[in-house]
Order: structure tokens, then sequence, then C-alpha cells
């Protein structure tokens, strides 16, 4: 299906892999969404609860007009304006606590491809909005629950190695995020 779709929008939030290697760096997915542009076909795929017994959830169907709501088509509009690799406005500074994603999204547009990868931190809100529907997609009614997953290293492979996921030749090499930490904080209110 993804080969042949001339339109289409990736969003990867990175979550822990289940078995760290060399080439995912450690990288799993903590949310996957795909949308054909060209016809509202959607596929999300979701990992609840990472750290303690994880469970993978997926969702497909179509959601009629996504491709045309104001959200997505700014989102569109400065992810062509805005060059392929890292944000840099985004970047979290040293020394601070940062409890959210790092995302790396993907529009195509026939042979045009543009890739970014980011942080809600200083997020132009033209990103910001569709993140978050993006991310909120899940809950729509008109998606059906499916038992087929995306194999995350498919995913992640390619964005940690600095290829391109689906369509045209590789992208030139970008800095990956940092690395998970996983550390638990023992913290008992006064």
């Amino acid at each position: 299906m993804k080969a042949v779709d001339k339109r289409a929008i990736e969003l990867v939030a990175f979550g822990f892999a289940d078995n760290p290697t060399e080439e995912n760096k450690g990288f799993g997915i903590a949310y996957y969404f795909y949308l054909n542009l060209d016809t509202d076909s959607v596929f999300i795929q979701r990992r609840i609860n990472p750290d303690d017994k994880p469970v993978t959830l997926a969702w497909t169907g179509t959601i009629k007009g996504i491709s045309e709501d104001e959200k997505i088509r700014e989102f569109i509009n400065v992810s062509r304006e805005t060059p392929n690799g890292f944000i840099m406005d985004t970047r979290i500074p040293e020394l601070v606590l940062y409890c959210s994603y790092y995302y790396y999204s993907r529009y195509k547009d026939g042979d045009n491809v543009k890739y970014q990868l980011f942080t809600h931190h200083n997020l132009d809100k033209r990103f910001r909005r569709a993140v978050d529907l993006i991310m909120n997609a899940y809950q729509n009614s008109h998606l059906m629950p499916v038992s087929n997953f995306v194999e995350p290293d498919s995913i992640i492979v390619p964005i940690m190695n600095g290829e391109d996921i689906l369509f045209g030749p590789p992208p030139a090499p970008m800095p990956p995020p940092p690395p998970p930490i996983r550390a638990t904080i023992n913290y008992t209110p006064l």
C-alpha cells in the first residue's frame, strides 16, 4: 500500500526498543501514524505502558476530510518550508528534564520528501497543532482496531541510519535524538 501512495504523512514518536540493538540505538515506537493524503486512510500503532507490561494496539480506517483539516494543511506548509533534518530550535537545553517525545515526521508529495526530527519544546505552532491532532487521532470513532502491527525496527532503523523510509533515495544523514533514559526516581512528598 505505502509504495504507491503519492501524498502521505508519517509521524513517529520514539519510545524504547524491546530488543535494543546497534541498528535501532535502543529506540522503538511509542506512537506511529500514517496518513494517505489522497484517500484519507489512516494507520495508527500505539504502545501503552512501555515499562511494565507493554501492550501494542493498532487502528486503521478512513477519517473523511482529515487531509483538508486546517491543522494538517498548516503542517504540510511548514514541512515544505523547513529544511530536512533536526529542527534546531526544538532541542532541549542541557540539564533540563524533558518528559515528552522526540518526533520524526515525514511528508511526501509525489517525488518530493520532507522530513524533520523535533520535540515539542519551542516547536512552531503549525507543527505543534498537527502533532497534537495526530497524537489523539487513535480516538476517532471511524477507526477500527486491528491485530496487524508494523515491526518497530522497520521504521526506526532507517531513521537511525539516515535512510529514507519508504519512497525515495536516502536523505543526508541526520543526528539521532539523545538516547533513551531508563531511570526510576523514588520520590516521596513530605
